[in-house]
């Protein structure tokens, strides 16, 4: 993605991932938060992962812009965007799934319909 069409990025959904490997048990395992944003209107999207513990994710911010083309870009905290966004709890099938899902060129709809399938609340 060339600069020109990062500045005409504006987020409209935010979604809070925690990975968890099947294979451990809750006690053993970390999990792994990813933030994800997607603006509908333009097809982008965009996400940031990383993350170990819920705490460290939600001390961090992300760059996001507020104008189309505008150049200023105000770093909002996370604990902001988590009041807004979706938290969805999936193992790695259903990561992979997600991930095949995302890269390919879909609607809102059918990412909705998609959505609904996968949606465990945590």
């Amino acid at each position: 993605m060339n600069r020109r069409q990062r500045s005409k990025i504006i987020p409209s959904e935010w979604i809070i991932i925690r990975r968890m490997d099947e294979q451990l048990s809750i006690d053993e395992q970390p999990p792994t938060y990813e933030l994800w944003a997607f603006d509908w209107k333009r097809g982008a999207r965009m996400n940031w992962e990383g993350w170990n513990k819920r705490e460290e994710l939600l001390a961090s911010h992300v760059p996001v812009r507020r104008k189309i083309g505008g150049m200023a870009i105000q770093s909002i905290p996370v604990a902001k965007l988590a009041k807004q966004a979706q938290w969805l709890s999936l193992n790695e099938q259903q990561y992979e799934q997600m991930q095949q899902f995302l890269y390919q060129s879909v609607t809102y709809r059918e990412w909705k319909k998609w959505k609904q399938t996968l949606y465990s609340p945590l």
